[in-house]
């Protein structure tokens, strides 16, 4: 199975890019420490705003473009837009 997003917002938190966007936890910086035990330090550092680095919702050419696609083809539709 392929899972587009959530791998390439994998391989941008692996990144150590340094967050000046939402969320306001910043990559779990300012996470309560029962957030980080629920959503782990790694689901924390994926947790991002879409950057040019990952795609745009409005003119996906990347890993929502990809998603889309396959999206619309498990559900039989002719596209599918997030």
């Amino acid at each position: 199975m392929s899972a587009p997003i959530a791998e390439a917002l994998l391989r941008y938190a692996g990144l150590g890019v340094a967050p000046y966007h939402t969320p306001g936890h910043k990559g779990g910086r300012g996470a309560h420490p029962l957030l980080r035990r629920l959503l782990t330090d790694e689901g924390l550092r994926a947790d991002v705003s879409l950057s040019a680095e990952l795609d745009d919702f409005h003119a996906p050419t990347g890993c929502i473009r990809t998603a889309e696609e396959l999206a619309a083809r498990a559900y039989g539709a002719d596209a599918a837009y997030f």
